[in-house]
This record gives C-alpha cells, structure tokens and sequence, in this order.
C-alpha cells in the first residue's frame, strides 16, 4: 500500500475514487452534449475565459460527487477559482479541469475530457508534490490515470502496454504573430515535421507522452495548472519530459489558480537538448 511519507494517506484507495468521480462526471457530460443549452456563455471565469453552462454543470457535479466522500478537500478549479470540501482543515488540494476542449464540445468534436489531480494540502503546492490524477474522455469511455510511484494506467492496463514510437508530427499552438518565429525554429530543428492543434491539452499531453507524437508544444501562456496537472503526472510517470522553451523542467504553484509560461512535452531527451541549445 502506497501511502504518504509521515501519514496515512492511501493513495490506492484514492485514486480509484478519482477514477469513479472522473469516468461518472464524463457520463454525464456525455448525456448532456446533445443539450444546446449547454453551449450558453454564462459568464467569465477569474482567468477571463468564457464560463458556458456545461463548464459550470460538470463542475457543479464533480463538486457534489466531492462532498458525498470522506475527503476534506481544497479545490482548486477553472470555473469558481476555489472551493472547499468538509469545514476542517483541508487534507487534500484537489486540481480541477471540468471540460479541457470546450470548443470541441460543443461543436460535437469527441477530443475532450476531465481532469482531476490530487496532492496532500500545504502552502506554497507544486506541480511535484502531485501524487495521483486522472485524465477521462468525455466522449470514447476511457480513462487515463497514474499513482506516483506505481505507474501509469490505461484503463485498469499498465500505460507501458500503449507505448508507441509515432514521429510524424507535433501538435502546437502559436496564435500570436510573435509566436510564428518561435514555433517555426523548434519545428526546422525538429526536421519539420507535420503539425496538428486538436484543442485538448491534457489529451494532447497524454498521446504525445505515450509517443503518438513527437513533442506537444505550447508556447502562448495561456495554459493553466489545471489544464495540465494531471497529464504531466501521467507524463512524468511514463518516462516522457515536460519542460519550458528553456528546457527547464515545469514547475507551477497548485495552491490556487495559476497560469504557466511556454510547455514542451516529448519522450525524447534529444529534443529536450535541442530546446536548451536553441536558448543559449
């Protein structure tokens, strides 16, 4: 049993609750995606991003989903900012994205998902002290999770199995002219290969961290811990690399909602030292 250093967390026994919470709330969402009430804009969310009625209703229902365990909990998630599970002191921050590929959702596209990652609560959280997440597509009943420490899974199947070498292309993201000059240098020294933008970060970390492509790049600062909280743990855990456009690993705070700068994720560390030289 794997448990916390100096406690008595059994991160087993939660995760297989992430799990239950992430594949229920994608059910749902699922049911929900043919409602074109769902696509309302009901607000903005303390980022600035539109919220839509089905950020807040998967939310909502995570939320109560939360509440109905014996978890005292923090979280900390997209639409709300922050909420609290139980009146005592916290245990746990839990890490929240209710709907990465909102656009695709509402437009039916199945490339969506929900994130849920979970840490022990303290002051001044990382990205490191991360101990378990799951990843759920909304539409294809999947799921991608990892325990840190015990692995990756796919399904109740070791990620190991679902490791490929398939190098034809990058999914980036540049929107800003600025960003065109960048983007165009790492995709020549990464022998131009072809380029894809699929509009789910947290499924585009996982496939490319399972190798089906050749690095995930995102340089516009726009992403947010949430996003990528639970798909670089699976990532790292995986053996693939997540680093910024300096080639130093991620690191961002996950006590509170906060965006994080450029991201590159690859399995090949020849392309981490490539990012490094192209900075120096």
């Amino acid at each position: 049993m794997l448990r916390e250093p100096g406690g008595d967390r059994d991160w087993r026994h939660i995760y297989r609750q992430l799990v239950a919470i992430a594949m229920t709330a994608a059910k749902y969402a699922r049911e929900k995606s043919e409602d074109r009430d769902m696509a309302q804009i009901l607000s903005r969310n303390p980022v600035g991003d539109l919220t839509r009625k089905i950020d807040h209703e998967i939310e909502h229902y995570i939320y109560e989903m939360l509440r109905n365990t014996d978890l005292r909990a923090y979280i900390v998630t997209e639409e709300s900012g922050s909420l609290s599970v139980g009146r005592e002191k916290p245990e746990y921050i839990f890490i929240l994205d209710p709907l990465d590929g909102s656009i695709n959702y509402i437009a039916n596209v199945p490339y969506c998902s929900i994130s849920i990652a979970v840490l022990p609560y303290r002051d001044g959280a990382s990205i490191w002290d991360v101990s378990a997440g799951v990843v759920a597509e909304i539409f294809r009943d999947r799921y991608y999770g990892f325990i840190r420490g015990l692995g990756a899974f796919v399904g109740e199947e070791p990620a190991k199995n679902h490791i490929v070498s398939i190098y034809d292309a990058i999914l980036a993201y540049f929107e800003e002219p600025d960003l065109v000059g960048r983007i165009y240098r790492i995709w020549n020294m990464l022998g131009k290969p072809k380029i894809r933008s699929l509009g789910a970060a947290s499924l585009d970390i996982i496939y490319t961290s399972m190798g089906r492509f050749k690095a995930f790049v995102d340089l516009r600062g726009r992403l947010r811990n949430v996003d990528i909280a639970a798909s670089i743990g699976f990532a790292r855990e995986v053996g693939a690399y997540a680093v910024d456009d300096k080639g130093r690993p991620i690191n961002v705070a996950m006590d509170r909602l906060s965006r994080i700068g450029s991201i590159i994720v690859t399995r090949e560390k020849d392309i981490v030292d490539l990012i490094e030289s192209i900075e120096t």
